[in-house]
């Protein structure tokens, strides 16, 4: 009897160290995993800091050329022409209508690259020259006040904007699970466990993995023993 408690106890040492072997090596790996994923990581967020701040740099150009465009070169304009006019017989204010028009809006919703395809990202960018990877998407803007002979006329309705400059996402691939794993003890509640490895990782923004290694409760039976 105690010959036979012995060799059931040296079974459940050998599969414990097994499956705590395996366990430190899927440890290793994964620990091996983070610290690349953290490398990734803050890489990602230099390139992230870096570009945010030419971004605000760019578009603060932009406002302040918006800004004039539109107090200087517009409402500046307008509001001379009326002071001009004002006690004009032939074209008062009065007698003006100038073009009034939409929000820019896309035409039809979709990026086209070069070759007529419709594509929401594109793998070569970026590139040196901004109009050599992505698409182009239609953009248009509908006329609400048409104008009259002496008023503004109505700007060009369409134009053309880039679209898809980005990397495509690539979604987390995984294997399928493993069988569980014999379990660790034979009563008393022991543990199995299954698990997957990562075959593809997310890139650029792509779905996120799951994890690699479920367990569950096995055996949780008491140990039958003899009365003593």
């Amino acid at each position: 009897e105690y010959d036979a408690a012995t060799r059931n106890l040296n079974d459940e040492l050998t599969s414990i160290n097994d499956a705590k072997t395996k366990h430190m090596e899927e440890l290793a790996s994964t620990v091996g995993s983070i610290n690349t994923d953290t490398e990734q990581m803050n890489e990602k967020d230099e390139q992230k800091r870096q570009l945010t701040h030419e971004f605000d740099k760019t578009c603060a150009v932009f406002r302040a050329k918006i800004t004039e465009i539109l107090f200087t070169k517009i409402c500046a304009v307008r509001k001379v022409r009326n002071e001009l006019l004002v006690n004009s017989k032939v074209t008062p204010p009065s007698n003006m209508s100038d073009c009034d028009f939409s929000d820019w809006a896309s035409k039809t919703g979709e990026c086209m690259n070069s070759a007529g395809q419709a594509i929401l990202c594109d793998d070569t960018c970026p590139r040196k020259d901004p109009y050599k990877c992505g698409g182009k998407e239609v953009m248009k803007r509908d006329v609400i006040v048409l104008p009259n002979a002496n008023g503004m006329k109505c700007p060009p309705l369409e134009r053309e904007k880039l679209c898809g400059q980005k990397k495509c996402p690539v979604d987390c691939v995984m294997s399928t699970w493993s069988g569980w794993s014999k379990c660790t003890k034979d009563c008393e509640s022991g543990v199995q466990s299954k698990t997957r490895s990562i075959l593809t990782k997310p890139r650029n923004g792509g779905k996120g993995c799951d994890a690699v290694q479920e367990s569950r409760a096995c055996h949780t039976g008491s140990c039958d023993r003899d009365c003593t």
